[in-house]
């Protein structure tokens, strides 16, 4: 299933028009907050700030992770076309990552019929 950061921690959101940007430092240490080695791993490799957006596609789920930069102008990272195209682009990774499965099946598949028609042009 999809890696990451739990939902909770970043507080995704499934509405297009918004992202809730969550401060890594201030989760990390917060004593109400599981702890998690990656948000703590992030927290003190400097990143301060993070949205987590979840995916579901057919049963795969999992977030992703933006990170943004917290001296940058704010309303535009908060702006509804930023967070819609984040959103957008959330369910496109989502979908890179839910076809590996589906793909490694039929790979297994096309080479499992390949292998008996070759043994049935072999019998003849």
């Amino acid at each position: 299933q999809g890696a990451g950061v739990r939902h909770h921690h970043l507080g995704g959101t499934a509405r297009g028009d918004s992202v809730l940007w969550r401060d890594v430092r201030r989760l990390a240490e917060d004593p109400d907050q599981p702890y998690d080695e990656r948000l703590q791993s992030f927290a003190k490799a400097g990143f301060t700030l993070a949205a987590g957006i979840p995916f579901d596609i057919n049963g795969y789920r999992g977030i992703v992770i933006y990170f943004g930069n917290p001296h940058g102008n704010q309303e535009k990272l908060r702006h509804p076309a930023n967070s819609r195209f984040m959103n957008s682009a959330a369910q496109m990774i989502g979908c890179a990552a839910a076809i590996q499965g589906p793909t490694e099946e039929i790979k297994a598949f096309r080479d499992h019929v390949r292998y008996q028609n070759w043994h049935r042009m072999k019998i003849k």
